[in-house]
């Protein structure tokens, strides 16, 4: 009794994964988005463009710089730069200090996974991290 017990939980956990899966991959309505961009096509004035981060202004403002070269980092760095103005923080030298600590953890965590798993074969590390 337990083992088709087990089964049948197996196979509707499995159901519940793919189904959610599913569910994350397929395109999301978004009204808002939609009428914003039409508004914003048929608008008289263009939007501003967003300006690229200088590499000048300290050794902090340069490792953001490096780092926003990263696909995608960009848009992290401006979103959390957003997070800190709002709450309260609105030092020039914030988001790079944020930044440096973010990458200063992660290194720290690889570093520490990489040392918990020295005794693993490469393929079983690669795995763990």
């Amino acid at each position: 009794m337990t083992l088709v017990l087990v089964f049948v939980l197996t196979f509707a956990t499995i159901v519940g994964l793919v189904w959610t899966g599913t569910q994350v991959f397929q395109e999301q309505e978004d009204p808002v988005g939609d009428r914003l961009s039409e508004l914003q096509n048929n608008a008289l004035v263009s939007s501003p463009r967003t300006q690229r981060r200088k590499a000048s202004g300290g050794i902090l403002n340069q490792f953001v710089y490096l780092i926003t070269l990263i696909p995608g980092a960009d848009g992290w760095v401006r979103d959390n730069e957003k997070k800190l103005a709002r709450a309260g923080v609105r030092s020039k030298s914030a988001v790079s200090i944020f930044v440096v600590c973010c990458f200063v953890t992660m290194v720290l965590l690889m570093a520490g996974m990489l040392w918990l798993q020295r005794h693993n074969t490469p393929v079983q590390m690669l795995g763990g991290m």
